[in-house]
């Protein structure tokens, strides 16, 4: 409650509001810290509970508060659960997607979350939660190629010319570079944008979202502006940075 601490992020489980967004912004917060160009925040200290982690599940548990020093867009807020009042506009969006994945077939890697856990529900498959599954659809078929696939798994179906659906971490605003690492630079390297699908409800893109996938030429190829489906009948266009 004196001293203002700051997370440096290295791992996927960033959950509480005290991290920077990536290690060179945690300098440049720093570097603003001892300027006096900050705000001083108290901000909660969170991290998820490993047993129910480890059952596929997420549920995060607050330990405590922290001073933090806040730069707007280089320190990340708190990971935000679902709203109850959109619950039904998620439906009906994941509806859409995945009738719209039986429809054309080939090999697609679905993303990690709540939202991707919903569309491979719908489409009949036992996903995981946390990580990134392999499918291949055929005639209206899905097939389940791998289970929580790994960095290594996604590069052998990389020649097949693979669709990609994610969707934004709610309050981190992150597209790559938190909770699907699995999507490493080598894999999104050779992925055109045009095969990234990216699903989000309206009041989970919060401005700008980011990448961070550690290599520089990777990220800058996708930043600018892609295309997030936010409910069936739209889209909406969103800056990358």
């Amino acid at each position: 409650r004196k001293v203002p601490i700051l997370g440096i992020p290295t791992g996927v489980k960033m959950y509480s509001g005290v991290f920077a967004v990536s290690p060179e912004k945690a300098a440049e917060v720093l570097a603003k810290f001892l300027r006096g160009e900050v705000k001083i925040e108290e901000r909660e200290v969170r991290d998820i509970d490993e047993e129910s982690f480890r059952r596929d599940e997420v549920r995060a548990r607050t330990y405590g508060r922290a001073l933090v020093p806040v730069v707007e867009g280089l320190v990340q807020g708190n990971k935000e659960a679902v709203k109850i009042d959109e619950a039904g506009e998620l439906e009906a969006l994941v509806e859409a997607i995945a009738e719209e994945i039986l429809e054309s077939d080939g090999v697609y890697f679905l993303g990690s979350g709540s939202t991707l856990r919903r569309i491979k529900e719908r489409l009949g498959i036992d996903g995981t939660l946390l990580g990134v599954d392999i499918v291949e659809v055929q005639d209206g078929a899905v097939k389940l190629l791998v289970k929580d696939a790994t960095e290594r798994d996604l590069l052998k179906f990389i020649d097949k010319n693979p669709r990609v659906v994610v969707t934004v971490v709610g309050g981190l605003n992150f597209l790559f570079g938190r909770g699907n690492q699995q999507f490493s630079a080598d894999v999104l390297r050779r992925i055109p944008k045009e095969n990234i699908l990216v699903v989000a409800t309206p009041d989970k893109i919060k401005g700008p979202v980011r990448v961070y996938t550690g290599d520089k030429e990777v990220d800058e190829k996708l930043r600018g502006y892609i295309r997030v489906r936010v409910s069936p009948w739209m889209e909406k266009l969103v800056k990358v940075i």
